[in-house]
């Protein structure tokens, strides 16, 4: 029997708990509102290659400002642009995934003078202009899953002449708007903390020295906003990477909708790691790997499953998607499988595929999972897989001899992007392709890497090139 992964408690948060329309004031920083009725100013035409799943005609551009190529944060119906005020003219900064997996170089802990873009994706009209100091920028969640941003700046005290010198980070988040959410202060550069559906996300392993996750832990994570009201502090089994709840080799969202995950360790030999899903308002459990049959296929000895392996990968309404290890002797081999999270019935059952040798132990390439066509994509051996999500039905999978790819992102009208990486004249090189979702069909191939489209749930699809940002319609291929 597993040990219970998530503990509710009462405790003050650092700012308010709930859902986040509070913030009315202005932005951190100041921020200039331009109402966003009006359409960008006419950028460059596209005049590059034709680019499968995307119209011919592009909605709207942005010119290439100095040496930099915009690469704006993705949030849906908004784009977010970092510019580097210092630079002239302005140039385009990256805006991290994520922050708190690793402290930030020394170089980057002096903040500089940037502004932060929200332009809607529709229209390129830019929303709300930011004007911030930011030691970085990364991406956010916010409460439900709503995608945000951002922006920490480090604080560094001088050393006394006794003690040492102190650092300190603040932490400001903004909606799709570009209105304040919440902000947070706290000791340190930020290394460790992380912004995940409105909370503060905080994880510790139980081991002095632990390189990675094999030696168990426990999450904190603490709603914040601007209210200063006291919230519950959960506080959850496991060990976070900014991606997942991990011990062992078993993983999950730290939270999805209005559930969180957390691990059920093994107590003794043989015992192996399980999953469980709880809701956020009781901290009731709702659902665990522990009280699901394994999919057909997993091998079962003793009624408990002989290998580690277990992944939660996504949950989708009342749909939870899993992948599960075939066998303690079958280290390489996975299959994937769904349930009904209110019955606990299995919904169906994927193919089994072998992994990549670099992914044995940490997936390489993440599957990619695109619920509105049921379509999944994910790492194989000889490159990728891809099948219907609600009957488990392979539609193909790459060949030993064939050139692997990895696959990036659906586009709304079928058609499957991903990277090919190859060697030529000794040195590796990197570009994109574009096959028919369903038949593999090659629509495209030896493309730029810049021009693989990224869709995130919409139907326009944005390139970026040194000529310029573009943003198209999708289209049928």
């Amino acid at each position: 029997m597993a040990a219970v992964g998530v503990v509710l408690s009462l405790g003050m948060a650092v700012g308010c708990g709930s859902g986040g329309d509070d913030g009315d004031g202005p932005s951190a920083g100041g921020a200039h509102r331009d109402g966003g009725g009006k359409a960008a100013a006419a950028g460059p035409v596209y005049r590059g290659p034709a680019i499968p799943g995307l119209a011919k005609k592009q909605a709207w551009s942005l010119p290439a400002s100095g040496n930099s190529v915009a690469q704006p944060y993705d949030l849906g119906e908004t784009l977010v642009f970092r510019k580097n005020l210092a630079d002239k003219p302005a140039s385009y900064d990256l805006i991290d995934s994520t922050a708190g997996q690793a402290g930030m170089e020394e170089s980057e802990k002096e903040p500089g003078p940037e502004v932060l873009e929200f332009r809607d994706r529709a229209t390129g009209a830019v929303r709300t202009s930011v004007k911030v100091s930011a030691s970085a920028v990364a991406g956010a969640t916010w409460h439900g899953g709503t995608p945000a941003v951002q922006v920490r700046t480090v604080t560094t005290t001088p050393s006394d002449g006794l003690g040492k010198e102190k650092d300190s980070v603040s932490i400001t988040v903004y909606d799709p708007s570009g209105k304040v959410l919440g902000t947070v202060r706290h000791a340190g550069d930020g290394t460790g903390l992380y912004i995940v559906d409105g909370h503060l996300v905080e994880s510790r392993k139980r081991g002095a020295y632990d390189p990675s996750p094999t030696g168990g832990g426990t999450v904190t994570a603490t709603p914040i906003g601007t209210g200063g009201k006291s919230g519950k502090k959960r506080t959850i089994s496991g060990v976070y990477d900014g991606k997942e709840v991990a011990d062992l080799e078993v993983g999950a969202p730290l939270f999805a909708g209005k559930y969180c995950f957390g691990v059920l360790s093994g107590k003794g030999d043989g015992d192996k790691s399980q999953l469980a899903m709880y809701e956020l308002a009781s901290g009731k459990k709702v659902w665990s790997t522990e009280d699901i049959e394994p999919p057909r296929g997993v091998h079962v000895q003793d009624g408990e499953r002989t290998s580690s392996d277990l992944r939660v990968l996504k949950v989708d309404g009342d749909t939870v998607y899993t992948r599960w290890g075939k066998g303690a002797l079958s280290p390489g081999e996975r299959i994937f499988a769904s349930y009904k999270i209110s019955s606990r019935e299995p919904l169906a059952t994927g193919p089994g595929i072998r992994l990549p040798e670099t992914s044995l132990t940490k997936d390489a390439a993440p599957p990619v999972l695109d619920t509105r066509q049921r379509l999944a994509a994910v790492a194989t051996e000889n490159g990728t897989a891809v099948w219907n999500l609600k009957t488990g039905k392979e539609y193909w999978a790459q060949e030993a001899g064939e050139t692997s790819m990895r696959a990036t992102e659906f586009s709304p009208t079928g058609v499957l992007y991903g990277t090919q990486g190859t060697l030529e004249d000794g040195s590796s090189h990197t570009t994109g392709i574009a096959v028919t979702a369903r038949t593999k069909k090659v629509l495209a191939k030896e493309l730029d890497q810049g021009l693989v489209p990224h869709f995130n749930g919409t139907d326009l699809g944005w390139v970026s090139t040194e000529d310029g940002f573009y943003v198209f319609p999708s289209a049928r291929a």
